[in-house]
This record gives structure tokens, C-alpha cells and sequence, in this order.
């Protein structure tokens, strides 16, 4: 049932991502789109996070054939999964995985989400145009919140940014990022590589997120705890999320318990 949409994941996306939607949607095979199937999933012996994450790939399968899954989709929005303790990585870590590696897109990459903040996705979609390498800076367009945003560019972002615009192992394109197919690559694939090089840089633990929590955590402590500009800096709306980016780490709070 799901065979050409899986056609396009293995084109498109890591085959890591492509044997995990396989076993997912296996699950589903020829299973009618209703609550007795939602039921049958919330059932299994695993934790809700991974509930609903099989829920979501059906969903995306579903719609890809163009399904009515209003219903699966609606009941899949309202689960509320086990929220983790933020955690970012150290700057030991950050330095580590940029310096062990080759690749000048997984630099620029994380160096992106660890020195500008960005999501995967505001990686994905930046435009050449809108970078001003005499100004030290760059415009995200149109970001998950709908608004455009401001981006510094900082001396180690500088040099990594410049290589990758120069390197011969760019695809030619208006993004900063293009796949050799034309336009730009999917997040799932930028997703996949960043995450690959973590595990072999001996960090499994860390993914494309963790690199903003350590830039989120950073701006915090350099602005001297000013929550509403390291909000801005992220491109949040609300400064609750903020405060959910924000790690403390276990010496932060001795020092500070240690006072008393």
C-alpha cells in the first residue's frame, strides 16, 4: 500500500530514515483509517513519545496519497508526549564535532545552529542573497513563526560560511544549501548527516536540536540572564519557550545551592 511513498523517503531522505518508515508503516498494512487502528497502536508495549511518532509517519503516508485522515490526525495533535530535560551540548562538544569532520556542509551546518540559533529547517531554506558577509549578517525568511529574522554572523561562522560558499563541493543554486537534483535538500536529509557525524564524533546523544539549545543556553548566560533578547535571538514568540531551550547544567546549580 505504501510502496511508492516509500519510493520517494529512499530518494529523498537517509536510508536510516527509509528502514525506519518501513517497519513503521508495516504496522498500518491495509489497516482501515479510523480510532480502532489509532486504538490498536496506542496499545503497544512502547513509550507515547514513539506512540505518536508512528501515528505521525501513518499520517504523513496517508496524506501523501491524498487520504482522508482528519480524524487520526486530529486525536494524533492532542497527545502529549514526555517532555526531556533540555540539554545542551558543551562548547568542548560543539568545537569537537566541527573540527572532526571533513565535510564542510556538517560544519556550516552545525556551526549554523550552534553560533545563529537556527532550526534545521531555517538552515535548509537560507538564500545566498540574503547573506551580507560586509555587514556580518543574514536574514531568515518567513520562519516557523511567519516572520522574518536577523541573523549575526560571528568570526568562526564567518570563515566556515565563506569556505562552504566557495568550496567546489557546493551544488550551484540560489540556497545555501542545494541538492544536486535542483532546489534544496530536505530537512531529513540535513537532519540525517548532522546526526550521523554526532555518533561518530562519539556524541549519539546529540542531534540537530541540541545545537540550539547550546546556542539558546549561551546567549542567555553572555546577555547576563536577559530572557527577552535571547528570545528574540532564537525567533520565539513566547518567552516561556525560551525558558524550555534554556539548559542548566548540574554545576550551574551547585554553584548556586553552595551559596546558601
Amino acid at each position: 500500500m505504501f510502496t511508492r511513498y516509500l519510493e520517494e523517503i529512499k530518494l529523498s531522505r537517509g536510508d536510516k530514515t527509509y528502514t525506519k518508515y518501513t517497519q513503521i508503516l508495516r504496522k498500518f498494512e491495509n489497516k482501515p483509517i479510523n480510532m480502532g487502528t489509532v486504538k490498536e497502536i496506542m496499545n503497544l508495549n512502547m513509550s507515547i513519545n514513539s506512540k505518536k511518532f508512528y501515528l505521525s509517519v501513518w499520517i504523513r503516508a496517508l496524506k501523501f496519497y491524498k487520504k482522508d485522515c482528519e480524524e487520526v490526525e486530529r486525536f494524533t495533535k492532542t497527545i502529549h508526549t514526555q517532555e526531556k530535560l533540555a540539554e545542551a551540548p558543551t562548547q568542548e562538544a560543539v568545537e569537537k564535532i566541527i573540527n572532526s569532520t571533513t565535510d564542510k556542509k556538517v560544519k556550516l551546518l552545525v556551526s549554523l545552529m550552534s553560533y545563529a540559533g537556527l532550526r534545521i529547517s531555517e538552515a535548509q531554506n537560507m538564500l545566498i542573497k540574503d547573506i551580507s558577509l560586509e555587514e556580518n549578517k543574514f536574514i531568515i525568511r518567513n520562519t516557523k513563526n511567519h516572520t522574518d529574522r536577523l541573523c549575526i554572523i560571528n568570526s568562526k561562522l564567518k570563515s566556515l560560511l565563506i569556505e562552504w560558499l566557495n568550496s567546489k563541493d557546493r551544488n550551484t543554486g540560489d540556497y545555501v544549501f542545494n541538492s544536486p537534483r535542483g532546489g534544496k535538500y530536505t530537512t531529513n536529509y540535513l537532519k540525517d548527516i548532522v546526526k550521523n557525524h554526532c555518533i561518530k564524533a562519539g556524541y549519539p546523544a546529540l542531534h540537530c536540536h541540541s545545537f540550539r539549545h547550546y546556542f539558546a543556553t549561551n546567549f542567555y548566560q553572555k546577555s547576563h540572564s536577559n530572557i527577552a533578547l535571547t528570545a528574540r535571538a532564537c525567533g520565539h514568540k513566547s518567552i516561556s519557550t525560551t525558558m524550555r531551550y534554556i539548559a542548566t547544567s548540574a554545576s550551574d546549580l551547585a554553584n548556586i545551592i553552595n551559596k546558601f
